[in-house]
């Protein structure tokens, strides 16, 4: 009996036919498909398009601008409520002309619509208040001028101040108490010096007028009121007018912080 043939591809196909020898490899068709076990390929990952240099570096410049203004924000913000820097009192930094509010309205006389300054007291004085200039010069003198027309008076004020410069606190006291004395003369007033005028201005003076004075340490302020004309006044009218010129004391405490 003979060996029985292992069924092979037709005659037709082109798969070359199997070894019908003994010995000889038996013919496997190769596999095509993947196999099982492989591991499954996942795609690349496509690479990400390149970035522009220009576009960042603005980003960058913006971002480092925008922290700048923040932190100058902040600085200017800790500055001003530090306890070291504080805030003016009443706004803005005052000039000569610019005061504390008061009791009374005071206008700045046409002839001096600023305050006069001068170094030369003696020159600027008279009787013993001249006398004591002479051997103790003074530093510097400031005068002013105003008018004002308090509620209820039907007559103008006139009100000049003057600020006293000495070189000392002791020089101002024994200035002041001379000037609180009656018949002791006193700094020449804008209108007996010829700095201002006015119809039916009168002498100014200790005695002509409500008077008030202050030491402010080494300042002396020196304060006359009176009306014009002048006219013989009660003690209320004459008590009336020193408190005009207390209220304009806040001029002469302003000139002296100045210096």
């Amino acid at each position: 009996m003979s060996a029985p043939q292992r069924p092979g591809p037709p005659p037709w196909s082109n798969q070359p036919q199997p070894y019908g020898q003994p010995g000889q490899t038996e013919y496997i068709p190769r596999v095509t498909e993947p196999r099982r076990d492989e591991p499954f390929q996942f795609e690349e990952p496509q690479p990400e398009p390149p970035s522009n240099p220009a576009a960042t570096w603005a980003l960058r410049v913006a971002g480092l601008v925008a922290i700048a203004v923040l932190s100058g924000f902040v600085w200017a913000y800790l500055q001003d409520d530090s306890p070291e820097n504080p805030p003016a009192a009443g706004g803005d930094q005052q000039t000569e002309n610019e005061v504390p509010a008061g009791r009374f309205e005071f206008t700045p006389h046409k002839d001096m619509p600023e305050p006069k300054r001068d170094t030369d007291c003696a020159a600027n004085s008279r009787d013993a208040v001249k006398q004591f200039f002479q051997r103790s010069p003074c530093t510097g003198l400031i005068r002013a001028l105003y008018t004002s027309t308090p509620p209820g008076q039907d007559k103008l004020i006139y009100t000049w101040v003057a600020v006293v410069q000495m070189p000392t606190p002791e020089a101002a006291a024994e200035l002041h108490e001379i000037a609180q004395t009656p018949n002791t003369g006193n700094i020449t007033d804008p209108f007996l010096a010829g700095i201002a005028s006015a119809e039916g201005v009168g002498k100014f003076g200790l005695g002509q007028g409500g008077y008030e004075s202050q030491l402010s340490g080494a300042n002396l302020i020196i304060v006359e009121s009176d009306w014009m004309p002048s006219d013989k006044r009660t003690e209320e009218q004459d008590a009336f007018l020193t408190s005009v010129s207390a209220d304009a004391l806040r001029y002469g405490q302003q000139f002296a912080a100045q210096g």
